[in-house]
């Protein structure tokens, strides 16, 4: 879990999740800071099942500590039952579409995650 902000709302908490495609954000949380698109047709499917009632938020400024990405749009679902699991609330899932432009650096001794972002690698200024 690392801090973090959706359209400066928070701080927060996101999972980081090497397994996970592209963002996600929690439904419930993402009412409050995005507007939302909701394709019928839309669906997740993942190791425990399929995903119902997924929508999309749109317009989201995610933050990170060391880095600030604006992103188009974001798959927002329901991860009440992930922040039970956890014992945390969790507002957003941060995939590989994120996790691949950083240098991540993992303590594992004292449970800590260091972000590096270099924007000419990306060939940003």
């Amino acid at each position: 879990m690392v801090p973090s902000k959706f359209n400066n709302s928070g701080p927060n908490l996101a999972l980081l999740d090497t397994g996970a495609v592209e963002e996600l954000a929690d439904e419930n949380s993402a009412r409050q800071f995005a507007k939302f698109d909701n394709p019928p047709t839309y669906k997740i499917r993942c190791v425990s099942g399929e995903v119902k009632n997924v929508c999309r938020a749109a317009d989201v400024i995610m933050q990170i500590p060391g880095l600030t990405r604006r992103l188009n749009s974001v798959i927002a679902i329901d991860m009440d039952k992930l922040g039970r699991d956890f014992g945390v609330h969790t507002t957003g899932i941060l995939g590989f579409e994120t996790l691949h432009m950083l240098g991540v650096k993992i303590d594992y001794r004292d449970g800590l995650v260091q972000f590096g972002y270099d924007p000419m690698r990306w060939g940003m200024k």
